[in-house]
C-alpha cells in the first residue's frame, strides 16, 4: 500500500515518474512547489506595483494595478500611528508628491496595511467611491 500523502499533495495523482521510491520526496517537493508557483501566478495581479514613503509610524502608499504607463490612476493611503489618515483615488492627470516613494514588496505591504484598514473600517472610517476596483491588491 502506497503512503498517504498530506495537504495538497492528494489534489492529483503522483505521475509514476515522480514516485517515491524512485527518485526521493526532494523531486516530489520541487514537483508539487513548481505546480503551485504556476498557481499563484496564474491568479495573482499581474503587473501591479506598490510604493511607500515614510515609515511604518508615519507615511502612506501608492497601489497601481497595472504598469504605471496603462494605468490612469492609483490608490493612495497615508497612515499615523498604525491608524489611517485618508484613503483616495487619485488620476494619473492629478497625482501629487507625496515625498520620495520607493518600490515596496506587495506581500509586505499587505501584511502592515490590511489591518490597519479593517481597522478603520469598523471604526466608522469610509472608503472613497470606486475602491473595489483595487481590492485584488489587497
Amino acid at each position: 500500500m502506497p503512503p498517504e500523502r498530506p495537504g495538497i499533495a492528494k489534489a492529483a495523482p503522483l505521475p509514476p515518474e515522480l514516485s517515491e521510491e524512485r527518485t526521493g520526496g526532494g523531486v516530489v517537493v520541487r514537483a508539487v512547489l513548481g505546480d503551485l508557483g504556476a498557481l499563484i501566478a496564474r491568479h495573482a495581479s499581474s503587473g501591479a506595483s506598490t510604493f511607500v514613503w515614510g515609515t511604518w509610524e508615519c507615511g502612506g502608499a501608492r497601489l497601481l494595478p497595472a504598469p504605471i504607463a496603462a494605468e490612469d490612476e492609483s490608490l493612495l493611503v497615508s497612515w499615523k500611528r498604525n491608524e489611517i489618515e485618508r484613503i483616495e483615488i487619485e488620476s494619473r492627470a492629478a497625482s501629487t508628491f507625496r515625498g520620495p516613494e520607493s518600490p515596496v514588496d506587495a506581500a509586505a505591504l499587505r501584511d502592515r496595511l490590511i489591518p490597519m484598514l479593517w481597522a478603520h473600517i469598523r471604526g466608522g472610517g469610509t472608503l472613497p467611491p470606486g475602491v473595489e476596483r483595487f481590492a485584488r491588491l489587497l
